[in-house]
């Protein structure tokens, strides 16, 4: 990057694809999480030499408390998830939070991606996919198509946009949430725990 752009990178909606091609909300909403995490991160970069980017953490010797336990256990181990988020960076963090804490995840770009993904899969447990993305195929377009396959399907709607009027007329029934980002990876899990809490959606 150039250093105009580098000063620029974390911003909103700043990006340098063309019209169409970019939201420029991926990397700030990782900056996003990982403020709210208590965390900083930088990124060196200058053309032709590459970019690095670097996130530190406080350490804490806090043990978790009940709740952040009961959080965790409250998961199920081995669930599968269909994760569909056009950002690359934080479709990766996403995966990396969400493999860790014990589920079975597949990704994809656009929602182009993820109906062809489904065509090899009987089910999933969870769809967690952005609302607003390339390719002609939005997260509740997206939703719908597979509800009809799997009418009890959980789903957890990810925007930057926040909870539009256009959203509140899509979001409904307790199988569905809404997670604004940026969030944090706490808040991420909080909610999925809870969309599995409720039972079997319907």
């Amino acid at each position: 990057m150039n250093e105009e752009v580098r000063q620029r990178a974390f911003e909103p909606f700043f990006t340098t694809k063309p019209t169409g091609k970019g939201t420029g909300l991926g990397l700030a909403t990782v900056h996003g999480i990982v403020s709210q995490s208590g965390g900083t991160i930088s990124l060196r970069s200058s053309p032709g030499s590459g970019t690095q980017f670097s996130i530190f953490f406080p350490a804490s010797p806090e043990q978790p408390t009940g709740d952040q336990r009961r959080v965790r256990h409250a998961i199920p181990v081995g669930a599968t998830i269909l994760l569909t988020e056009d950002e690359a960076p934080l479709r990766e963090l996403l995966l990396r939070v969400l493999v860790r804490n014990g589920f079975q995840v597949i990704t994809a770009a656009n929602g182009i991606e993820a109906l062809k993904a489904m065509t090899t899969m009987a089910s999933i447990d969870l769809l967690i996919s952005d609302v607003v993305m390339p390719g002609g195929v939005s997260g509740p377009q997206l939703a719908e198509a597979l509800r009809v396959r799997q009418p009890d399907l959980r789903v957890l709607f990810i925007s930057g946009y926040g909870d539009s009027v256009l959203m509140r007329q899509q979001l409904y029934g307790t199988a569905t949430r809404l997670l604004t980002k940026p969030f944090s990876t706490d808040e991420l899990l909080s909610t999925v725990a809870e969309m599995f809490r409720v039972g079997t959606p319907g």
